[in-house]
């Protein structure tokens, strides 16, 4: 077991690196984490423990005074393992956005890749992968929900999130569009607010529309981390082909109706001002 002031000391001995990517999910956070480990010394840990981060995200958010020492220490085992065989690592996940101050603490990553991507397009994807489908259950407003009945994998009980304020009552009324938006504002401000903090050196920030089967980002990309075995293009395009939680029957967004819309413009107006100035990096 490693205490943080070890794992530092091992890190720099051993000249390897730690990257964390993060985003509110349905992003591109997968992709760009495919492309770190499509190259030799790289290896990608995309969601490797799905009921320990969505439960970190659960609390984080939540504010729930847990201590999350078992989940540091799941990684940092993980880690160690990896390094072993690879110098740098790229720790991929979007449940962990609202506990990313005390991530940072705990982890002292090298620096963190943020991903963003057109609301509509993100709340779409969301919807199409079945969130919010179903009303939460709850009594109290002054208390948070339980496990509930209906969730499809046990993780979404912790991953899919509702408010924690008097708003949970005409939340849970909406429309899953509506639901759905009101998360990528949530997610989305915690990160811009981390973000804020963080020195330039230590921060990528990237919007998928501008990435996306990029290649002359992606040779600027693999040269800041000085990564030598260059993909070729056809090799990096059909990187995309290849994902397995791509989406095979998206909901058109055409199909919204004016519920759905206005519900949408209501939950990301706010959110959207404060990342419109964001611009790609290594571009």
């Amino acid at each position: 077991d490693l205490d943080n002031n070890e794992l530092l000391k091992f890190k720099k001995e051993n000249n390897k690196k730690l990257i964390i990517g993060t985003a509110c999910g349905r992003s591109g956070l997968r992709w760009i984490s495919k492309i770190h480990s499509s190259h030799k010394n790289c290896v990608s840990l995309i969601e490797p423990f799905p009921i320990h981060e969505s439960f970190f995200r659960y609390c984080t958010y939540n504010k729930l005074k847990i201590d999350h020492q078992a989940f540091y220490r799941v990684l940092k085992y993980q880690f160690i393992k990896c390094w072993e065989k690879f110098d740098t690592i790229i720790f991929s996940s979007p449940w962990l956005c609202f506990g990313l101050n005390e991530l940072n603490h705990y982890l002292s990553p090298d620096i963190y890749v943020f991903l963003f991507r057109d609301p509509k397009k993100v709340v779409n994807s969301l919807v199409s992968k079945g969130w919010y489908k179903n009303k939460i259950i709850k009594l109290d407003n002054k208390l948070i929900p339980g496990l509930q009945p209906n969730q499809k994998h046990f993780h979404h009980n912790f991953s899919r999130i509702c408010p924690n304020t008097e708003y949970f009552d005409k939340w849970n009324n909406l429309t899953p569009v509506g639901k759905s938006s009101w998360f990528w504002s949530e997610a989305n401000k915690a990160i811009y607010n981390f973000i804020q903090h963080l020195d330039e050196e230590k921060k990528l920030i990237f919007k998928l529309e501008d990435i996306d089967q990029n290649y002359s980002w992606y040779i600027n990309y693999v040269n800041y981390f000085k990564i030598k075995d260059q993909l070729s293009l056809k090799s990096f395009l059909n990187l995309k082909k290849k994902m397995s939680n791509r989406i095979k029957n998206n909901i058109s967004l055409n199909n919204w109706n004016s519920k759905e819309i206005s519900e949408f413009d209501y939950n990301t107006y706010e959110t959207s001002l404060l990342l419109k100035n964001f611009q790609s990096d290594l571009m």
